[in-house]
């Protein structure tokens, strides 16, 4: 709840999607989402899973975690959704070391052909990890991508500053 009002201010800003997803195990689970204005649009239900490999989401999740554990959590077979797809764990683990220099991930039509994906994760205080996504359909993508990277940066650091603001539980007793 803390997270909707910033979530629905950039998808009215930007009329693209915004979703909200998750960290579970070894896959993004999609636990809110605000659909962009525009006819052409990416959306997926909530409670949709999504693999970590070859998601904006999923890689900016990655990006929050050592790189110790992400073997285990991809396992031995990447499954190649597109001919996009990162299929090797090197490659993969190049680019979450790229991501971590910029908050920002990004998924080039790397899990469903014509969309395209911004991203970026947070932990709450239980280290719980979520990431915020932007998928929007690839012929918009390269127009809209300068656009939306500072905003959904600026909505991250906001939820991130609500997070740290909000009082823990026992703390209000």
């Amino acid at each position: 709840e803390l997270a909707q009002p910033i979530l629905k201010s950039l998808a009215e800003k930007t009329a693209e999607t915004v979703d909200l997803a998750r960290f579970n195990r070894d896959h993004m689970v999609f636990i809110n989402q605000f659909p962009g204005a525009h006819r052409l649009q990416a959306v997926s239900a909530v409670g949709d899973i999504f693999p970590m490999h070859c998601t904006a989401n999923g890689k900016a999740a990655l990006a929050q975690l050592v790189d110790e554990t992400i073997p285990k959590i991809l396992g031995d077979n990447l499954r190649i959704f597109t001919t996009k797809t990162i299929g090797k764990l090197d490659e993969i683990l190049n680019e979450i070391s790229r991501i971590r220099e910029t908050s920002l991930a990004i998924d080039i039509e790397e899990h469903t052909l014509g969309i395209c994906a911004l991203g970026m994760a947070f932990k709450d205080r239980a280290r719980q990890v979520y990431a915020v996504s932007m998928p929007i359909p690839t012929v918009r993508f390269a127009t809209m991508r300068a656009r939306c990277e500072p905003l959904l940066v600026a909505a991250v650091q906001s939820i991130r500053h609500k997070l740290e603001q909000r009082p823990r539980s026992h703390d209000s007793r």
